[in-house]
């Protein structure tokens, strides 16, 4: 993931330090987010995708099929993390966006 970081980062003309502003850490955590010495946890991974404007499974290095299951993942992550109310507002949420594609 962190070459993938370093490479959108890059061809976005942000530096390491303007992105740990965007995202909430200092330069020295996304230099060693890109050197594969730390791992972002869920929380830090979306607001990369976001601060990139990429999907999360952009972020992941692998086949398509890797990267989206390593994205899901770290979705389920996040919601596991919310409270019993607000995961169900986004759940109810996604079905509605499933039934209007139907």
């Amino acid at each position: 993931m962190g070459l993938r970081i370093r490479y959108l980062r890059k061809k976005r003309g942000i530096t390491g330090e303007q992105l740990g502003e965007m995202v909430g850490v200092s330069k020295g955590y996304i230099s060693e987010l890109e050197t594969g010495k730390k791992t972002p946890g869920a929380g830090l991974v979306l607001r990369l995708a976001d601060a990139l404007k990429v999907e999360v499974f952009e972020l992941y290095e692998g086949t398509l099929t890797e990267q989206k299951a390593a994205a899901l993942h770290a979705h389920m992550e996040v919601m596991s993390q919310l409270e019993d109310a607000d995961r169900l507002a986004i759940q109810k949420a996604a079905l509605g966006l499933l039934a209007k594609q139907s």
